[in-house]
């Protein structure tokens, strides 16, 4: 048994605020069995719960852009990593994405990092190459399969993922564990009431809220949408920001929406859109585990997704908690968001059952399995 909570560092190399940096901030506070340390990049600093202890990558010398994923910016993090685990005698140090994991795994192999080191893949790995079109580097591949390795434990959050680090990447099944999102469903729920949205009782919304990135398939989600409204009159928007803006835009006209598609940008409280949408829209190609789509069916927002690898066919049971179409399939997708417009029974179906299964993907279930992860991983 240990004396005292053991001190964690949560290594997050992030510059951009999305759904896994989020959720990371969201637990820190939250944790009761560890002592939780961040080290991330100031924007994310600036943003960690009160009473934790968050130090910046801008204090160390040329930690300036995590994303890079060569061997050069890999080693100025992992040095870097590697001092403030030592400083901190940081009993456990865990790699936030693949990146995070990667760093901290060259930390304890090259800058003598003398904790144990963990990780986390919060997507597909093989997914995302075949996104790209294109198979991994030598580089890639050997750093990757290396800090696999190399590390005592991978937390994934999807079963499809874990599936995929074992069969392509070549990790022990007994190091990968699946802990699926949480989301603080009280939170939620009072946070969408804080605000009430003046909308037209006649004209429905379909709501999307997503970082604009080519892989959430917005060009898709724009074309069932111009379908849909050449049946029905509806409204589209879209909470979120990203490189995607300028094109999405382009896309917007192009089909002729700009009256009934509207770019809201970054929303600090998406969940009182939520609350006056008719249906929730997703279209993307790649997830890990989409914490937005788990939201909106936390409040009974009937939910139209698509099934890409892997997160949303392990979270929606199509026809009972949702509808899911093929990827890239913007037939599909109107078809589906046509019925739950037009048939408000079974729209209502739907959002009862979204709400149920909603149920299970909880902060305090994901808080307990990461903590039970971690103090696992220390006794080995």
């Amino acid at each position: 048994m240990l004396a005292q909570r053991p001190r964690i560092l949560f290594v997050l190399p992030a510059t951009v605020l999305g759904g896994a940096e989020i959720r990371l901030l969201n637990m820190l506070g939250q944790f009761k069995q560890i002592e939780a340390v961040l080290l991330s990049h100031q924007e994310m600093v600036n943003r960690c719960p009160e009473g934790i202890l968050a130090l910046s990558f801008e204090d160390y010398r040329d930690c300036i852009d995590p994303y890079p994923f060569n061997w050069r910016n890999a080693c100025i993090y992992a040095r870097a990593i590697a001092k403030v685990g030592n400083q901190l005698r940081a009993d456990l140090v865990f790699g936030w994405m693949h990146n995070g994991s990667v760093f901290t795994a060259l930390a304890g192999t090259l800058f003598g990092l003398r904790s144990c080191l963990v990780g986390s893949v919060l997507g597909p790995v093989s997914a995302h190459y075949h996104f790209h079109r294109r198979s991994p580097t030598a580089y890639e591949r050997a750093i990757l399969v290396f800090a696999f390795r190399r590390l005592r434990g991978l937390v994934v959050n999807s079963d499809g993922a874990r599936q995929d680090l074992i069969d392509r990447w070549y990790v022990p099944s007994r190091r990968v564990h699946r802990i699926y999102n949480g989301i603080d469903l009280s939170q939620v729920r009072t946070t969408a009431e804080q605000g009430n949205l003046k909308a037209d009782a006649e004209i429905p919304i379909v709501l999307t809220a997503s970082r604009l990135s080519l892989e959430k398939g917005f060009d898709v989600q724009l074309e069932a949408f111009a379908r849909v409204r050449q049946v029905v009159k509806a409204k589209f928007l879209i909470l979120g920001e990203g490189p995607l803006r300028p094109q999405i835009e382009n896309w917007i006209m192009e089909l002729d929406l700009l009256d009934d598609v509207k770019l809201l940008g970054f929303q600090n409280n998406p969940f009182i859109w939520m609350k006056g949408a008719a249906a929730f829209l997703m279209a993307s190609r790649l997830e890990g585990f989409p914490n937005a789509l788990v939201e909106a069916m936390s409040l009974g927002l009937p939910v139209v997704s698509t099934a890409c690898p892997y997160g949303p066919r392990e979270i929606i049971g199509h026809g009972e908690s949702g509808l899911l179409a093929p990827v890239d399939d913007d037939e599909a997708l109107a078809n589906h968001l046509l019925r739950v417009l037009q048939d408000a029974e079974y729209a209502g179906r739907l959002g009862e059952g979204a709400r149920k299964r909603a149920r299970v993907f909880t902060m305090s279930a994901m808080i307990e399995s990461y903590e039970r992860f971690i103090l696992n991983c220390l006794k080995k």
